[in-house]
């Protein structure tokens, strides 16, 4: 998926000219290398000639309007959004043959880099074992991140309250939507498949874009029924499921060959506090999710204060 993550000491390209600008009506910025590519738009690095500054600019993959109307819309939130965990809209033009948005650049990882990169610290043999028991090593390693992963998702949590206090759903949660900036932040990115709180779900409408990711998609946006904020609350849990055993619910259930609403998996190397947490979440009827996620902070506060008690334990354990 598309995504602004590029790193800001990077050097552009100096074999792309501004030619490519000027032919995509982006005279005033010299385009660099292609840093992401998604159903929708490719992300590239640039520099405004204006100013010297550098920056993202998405623009659409192909001419046409379902292309460029994505590009639209994600503007059309974005102008009106300011949060410092959502991508910040430098400079747009949606008019065009080509429609395209600058955005601030980003210098970091997305949270599926890493995830993936803790996942492969463990091992792929080791991973399968957590899904089953949480003994040994893997109540180790599972506490060595757990409080790095409840810190992102409380971020998250705070951006997507403004964001459903705005009324808008993003309806395209997950890792690699999340960006982890080197300063601190965490923020949240793309948004092509946003819309207004309380419209009928709308997926996989024709063959040029799917709305959403399946396995993080909520079960009632799966089967086409009206969805509202509480789709974007079972993302959150899916990517805290991911954190504690590397999958997520429906993956989970897929290879169990079990009903998703049926398939829990064992958790005996999360919290039980955080194990109830992500049951809540990923609750199959909406009705039974949180409605407010600021409302579950103070719940992974302490689960964030006790994984360091379990972690600070282990470390002493480890360093034995």
């Amino acid at each position: 998926m598309e995504h602004a993550a590029i790193d800001g000491e990077r050097p552009v390209d100096s074999a792309v000219s501004n030619r490519d600008g000027v032919r995509l009506g982006l005279a005033s910025y010299r385009l660099g290398e292609t840093v992401g590519t998604g159903g929708v738009g490719v992300v590239r690095r640039a520099i405004d000639l204006r100013t010297g500054e550098r920056c993202a600019i998405k623009i659409a993959r192909q001419a046409g309007a379902e292309y460029g109307d994505t590009i639209a819309r994600e503007v059309s939130w974005l102008k009106h959004l300011e949060h410092p965990g959502i991508v910040r809209l430098r400079d747009h033009c949606v008019d065009g043959p080509t429609p395209w948005y600058a955005m601030e650049l980003l210098d970091g990882a997305t949270l599926r880099e890493a995830m993936e990169g803790i996942w492969c610290r463990i091992g792929p043999a080791q991973s399968e074992l957590l899904t089953r028991n949480g003994h040994g090593t893997h109540r180790r390693i599972g506490a060595r991140f757990l409080a790095e992963a409840v810190h992102v998702v409380e971020e998250l949590c705070r951006t997507l309250s403004y964001l459903h206090g705005r009324g808008l759903v993003h309806a395209d949660v997950k890792p690699e939507n999340v960006f982890l900036c080197n300063d601190g932040r965490v923020v949240l990115l793309d948004f092509g498949a946003a819309q207004p709180n309380h419209l009928p779900g709308l997926v996989a409408q024709g063959d040029w874009v799917t709305f959403g990711t399946w396995t993080y998609m909520a079960p009632e946006c799966r089967s086409g029924a009206p969805f509202d904020h509480r789709a974007d609350v079972y993302a959150v849990g899916c990517i805290l499921h991911e954190f504690a055993i590397g999958r997520t619910p429906l993956e989970y259930a897929f290879r169990r060959k079990r009903p998703e609403a049926s398939a829990a998996p064992p958790m005996d190397h999360v919290p039980g506090a955080l194990s109830d947490l992500i049951g809540r979440l990923t609750a199959f009827e909406a009705r039974l999710r949180p409605d407010d996620l600021r409302e579950i902070l103070p719940e992974l506060d302490r689960v964030c204060m006790d994984s360091e008690l379990l972690k600070g334990a282990t470390d002493a354990v480890e360093s034995r």
